[in-house]
């Protein structure tokens, strides 16, 4: 435990700041697909989400709902349409996504010390 809070000697130093960042605000809401792009030989993949209001590369073609699943920044807990992961959980609006029980474990101890909300608008900070 680092200043008493719970951290796991496995994590990446950008994990570390994650967990720590308290410029961040996080937000639990439902997991949905999102529009990606994919490459023009039709991989069967997208490699990238497709940002809100962003056009992709010529190159590449537009599908619809076609990134089908993103992952908890600390455990690699998978999200997408149940049954296939967890349907929900906490995002700081960037595409970075935290199942319940690690912002349970990880954040709300931090968000408790600092007297922050712990409901679903938790910015922690």
């Amino acid at each position: 435990m680092a200043h008493g809070f719970p951290v796991e000697n496995w994590w990446t130093a950008g994990q570390a700041e994650l967990v720590e960042d308290r410029s961040l605000t996080w937000r639990r809401q439902q997991w949905n697909a999102r529009d990606a792009w994919m490459s023009p030989d039709g991989a069967a993949r997208p490699f990238g989400a497709f940002p809100d209001g962003a056009r992709p590369p010529d190159d590449m073609r537009l599908v619809k709902d076609g990134w089908d699943h993103d992952r908890c920044q600390l455990c690699w807990e998978t999200f997408a349409e149940a049954p296939h992961g967890q349907p929900e959980g906490y995002t700081d609006g960037t595409q970075r996504w935290l199942c319940i029980a690690c912002f349970e474990t990880y954040l709300t101890p931090r968000l408790r010390q600092a007297n922050l909300p712990e409901d679903d608008s938790c910015p922690s900070s």
